[in-house]
Parts: structure tokens; C-alpha cells; sequence
């Protein structure tokens, strides 16, 4: 009997209607099967076959014998099965909509099942499960409320049962197929190895309970399993030693210098003693106290090597860092002329001096003529965009202390608010500080000392470029 012999009766009349829908998809339709084919697709995405399986049916149906009268040129009858067609699917569409709102939690176990492979590790349980909901999604376009909760419920519980059998098979499959094949020939492996056979059988026992536990933590479960199958494995490879022993095909001395003869090669290799005259403790123990040591050898190589991979990425960041501020200096060195700014590096500091830049006496404007400069700084806070910004405002000693303290401020921010404006700078990248006349940097007595007083100094901080304080005209 085949696969296909096997599945419910519900499910082939299912499987008979996709393929009815599928091979004629296939096939060129005529103009009037263009809205059917879109109910179906709508149909299909809703999960019609299952959760209407009645209406979906009928419209597979009426689908097949419209296909029919197309083919034998009588579009008329083909029209009228057609409606037919569209109503079923259209009542199949409603019906899978309340199938999903009354079958939310059987829905959901479905999915993980579907998310657990069950179709795959379990088909039989997976096709109960799905004649299960079936019957429910039938009972309910029927009418049926109650029994079709019944059936939903038994539904839901299945596809959980599923789930986790798919889990488990997933993980221990491949283990039970060992003990089963040892099982296989009990008397050679269960009475040649039993030891290590009752091991391996009691790991997948031990997996299969983790998972009982919780289903959706494997690391355990993962790691017995495959101790579980290298148990049984090793259970019928020593079950198959004991057999030549028992068939004379071997000595027990034959097989003894067999299994010595690994450890006298490991022991060689180390340059211990491969002495056995007394059994294998002497050379064992003195193989691993060397391969200890050899191993503790290279992890003090290892850290070693660590701390020097961790040494060379710092100082490789740090190198790209000074390259790519070197390159963000001369971006900005780019921008402006000798007579418009002077660039210069203070502490970890870049000062932009804005030596282009004048106010009216006593005024805080800003002239239009200097806009093409401060966008021109606005494009050097974007070039250093990880850096706060101060605008600093100096005026010389002419008039009164307070006075000239206050309008320096007043110029700080008229020139912050303009760098602001109409960018995305951020309001915090940018702050402004006026000094008035207290950090001259020329004597005030002589008047191109004062218009070196009169300055804006644009300051980007913390920018870390490196070496003694200097500075650097632009070229």
C-alpha cells in the first residue's frame, strides 16, 4: 500500500480538489476564470482546505466541471459552474475567518508543530492531528459550535503531543535507530556489551525526560542524545570484540596487545615511557602528565598571543584614528583661504579662527557678506561630527568691561544660532561663550593689536590630534 493509500478518506478528497485547482492553474483559462482564480488564491492564503474543507471541496468540484464545459466550447454551462465555483469559495473564505477567531489555540499549536517538523519527524501523528482539525472545521460549518470545540480541543492537544514527539525524534532519532538495530541481535550486543548498552539506553531515557520537562530548551537534551549514540555505537563494537573472542577468531592476548598498541604509539610520540610490563597505568599516567604539561605549554602560548593580538588592534585603531584625523584636518584646511581662517590645534583642541569674520563697532549683526564663510563652518562641524563645538566671542578693551563682555556674548550667539539654522546639527553639538575683553591675545594700545583682540574662535573639543600645542595656517 502506498503513502498516499494510507492518508483518511477527508484527506484525499482534500488532496483531489488541490490537484484538481493546481492542474487547472496550469492550463491557459479563459477570461471569466480570472475572479474564481482570485478567490482561490485568497482561499488558499486563508487555509480554506482545512479550516472549510466542505465548501472548499464543492467549489473543487463545481471548479472541474466548469473546466470541462470550457474545454467543449459551451461557456454557458461553464458560467453558471463558475458562479457555483465563486459562491462556495466565497462561503469557504468565511467560514476559514471564523474558523481562525474559534480556533485561535489549536491554530497556534498547529504552527508549532509545523515549526517542529512534525509533517516530517512524525507523519502519522501529524495526520491524526489534521483529520482531527478537519472534523472540527466540518462540525463547524455545519453549525455545529459546540462539537466543533470538542474537536478543536482534541485537535489542539494532538498537534501538542506531535509537537513534542517531532522535538524528540529530531534530537534522539537518530539514537533510538542504534538501540534498534543492538535490539536487533540482543543475544550478541545485549549479552556481549550489556554495560554499555544500559548506558546508551539510559541517556536517550534521560533526553526524552529533559525534553518532557521543557520541550524548548535542547542543549541538554542535544548533548545526551549524543553521548546516547556514540554509547551504542561503542556498545556494538565492543559487543562485536567479545564475539571473535567467543568465536576464537582472536586470543585474549591478541586482542590485549591490540588495544596496547594505540597507547604505546601516544606514549612514544610524547617521549615517556612505554613500559606495560606491569599493565598500562605506568605509561597512561605518564603520557597525560606530559600532555598536560604540553597543553598548559600552549595555553601560555595562547594568552601570550591573545595579549598581543589585543596590543596590536589598539594600536592599529589608534592608527586609523590619527589617519582619519589627519584627513579631517586637511578636509577642513580645504575650506577656507589665509584670509578667511586660521586652523590651529591647542591642547586636544582645534581652534578655527575666523579671521574673515568682522561686526560692526558695537554691534552683534551679522552681514550678509559672512554667510558664505559660516556655511563654510557648518561644513567643518559636519567634517569633525563627533566633537563638541564652542563659539567663543573676544572683543579689545575699548569701552566699558561690562559692556564689552555682554556684546561678545550677543556675537557668540548670533553666531551659534546662524551655524543652527537650516541644518541638523544638533542644538547640543553647539554652545557659545563670550569672553569680552578678558584673553587678549596683543597688546590693545596699537590698533591692529585690538583688531587681533576682535576675533570669533570656532572650538572643536577633545578632538585629540596629538603631539605639543601648534599651530597651522591653512594653504
Amino acid at each position: 500500500m502506498t503513502r498516499v493509500e494510507r492518508l483518511p478518506l477527508k484527506m484525499l478528497v482534500l488532496a483531489a480538489g488541490l490537484l484538481v485547482f493546481s492542474l487547472a492553474a496550469a492550463q491557459p483559462l479563459p477570461t471569466g476564470f480570472k475572479d474564481t482564480d482570485a478567490l482561490l488564491a485568497e482561499a488558499t492564503a486563508l487555509n480554506a482546505e482545512i479550516l472549510a474543507p466542505k465548501n472548499y471541496a464543492s467549489a473543487s468540484k463545481s471548479y472541474a466541471t466548469a473546466r470541462k464545459y470550457a474545454e467543449s466550447g459551451r461557456m454557458d454551462r461553464s458560467t453558471k459552474e463558475l458562479v457555483k465555483t465563486n459562491t462556495y469559495l466565497r462561503q469557504a473564505i468565511e467560514a476559514a475567518k471564523i474558523a481562525e477567531v474559534t480556533f485561535t489555540d489549536t491554530l497556534k499549536a498547529r504552527e508549532r508543530a509545523i515549526t517542529a517538523e512534525a509533517a516530517r519527524f512524525e507523519p502519522g501523528l501529524w495526520s491524526a492531528a489534521e483529520d482531527e482539525l478537519v472534523r472540527a472545521a466540518r462540525k463547524l460549518e455545519g453549525g455545529d459550535l459546540k462539537g466543533a470545540k470538542v474537536s478543536a480541543n482534541r485537535a489542539g492537544k494532538a498537534y501538542t503531543d506531535t509537537e513534542l514527539a517531532a522535538i524528540k525524534t529530531a534530537i534522539v532519532g537518530n539514537a533510538r535507530v542504534l538501540l534498534a538495530e543492538a535490539d536487533a541481535n540482543p543475544n550478541k550486543v545485549e549479552r556481549n556489551a550489556p554495560i554499555t548498552l544500559t548506558q546508551a539506553r539510559s541517556l536517550v531515557a534521560q533526553a526524552e525526560a529533559s525534553l518532557d520537562a521543557n520541550r524548548y530548551e535542547r542543549q541538554q537534551p542535544k548533548a545526551l542524545a549524543a553521548e546516547a549514540e556514540y554509547q551504542a555505537r561503542h556498545a556494538m563494537y565492543l559487543a562485536g570484540q567479545v564475539q571473535m573472542l567467543q568465536d576464537r577468531q582472536m586470543t585474549a592476548e591478541e586482542l590485549i596487545l591490540k588495544w596496547e598498541k594505540p597507547l604505546r604509539d601516544i606514549a612514544g610520540a610524547l617521549e615517556v615511557t612505554t613500559d606495560m610490563s606491569s599493565g598500562y597505568a605506568v605509561a597512561s599516567e605518564a603520557a597525560l602528565e606530559r600532555a598536560g604539561s604540553l597543553v598548559a605549554m600552549d595555553s601560555e602560548k595562547n594568552m601570550l598571543i591573545s595579549e598581543l593580538e589585543v596590543q596590536l588592534d589598539d594600536t592599529e585603531t589608534a592608527l586609523q584614528r590619527t589617519e582619519r584625523l589627519k584627513q579631517q584636518f586637511a578636509d577642513v584646511e580645504s575650506l577656507f583661504n589665509s584670509q578667511e581662517a586660521d586652523l590651529m590645534v591647542v591642547n586636544n583642541d582645534l581652534v578655527l579662527r575666523l579671521t574673515g569674520l568682522s561686526f560692526a563697532p558695537g554691534r552683534a549683526v551679522i552681514d550678509s557678506s559672512n554667510y558664505g564663510l559660516l556655511s563654510r563652518v557648518q561644513r567643518a562641524i559636519y567634517i569633525f561630527n563627533d566633537a563638541n563645538v564652542i563659539v567663543e566671542a573676544h572683543t579689545d578693551s575699548q569701552g566699558e568691561e561690562d559692556a564689552n563682555l555682554v556684546l561678545s556674548q550677543q556675537r557668540a550667539n548670533a553666531i551659534r544660532t546662524y551655524l543652527l539654522a537650516n541644518s541638523d546639527i544638533p542644538l547640543t553639538r553647539i554652545s557659545s561663550e563670550g569672553f569680552g575683553e578678558s584673553r587678549p591675545i596683543a597688546s590693545n594700545m596699537y590698533e591692529d593689536g585690538r583688531a587681533k583682540n576682535r576675533r570669533i574662535d570656532i572650538v572643536f573639543k577633545n578632538v585629540r590630534l596629538g603631539g605639543p600645542a601648534s599651530a597651522r595656517s591653512p594653504r
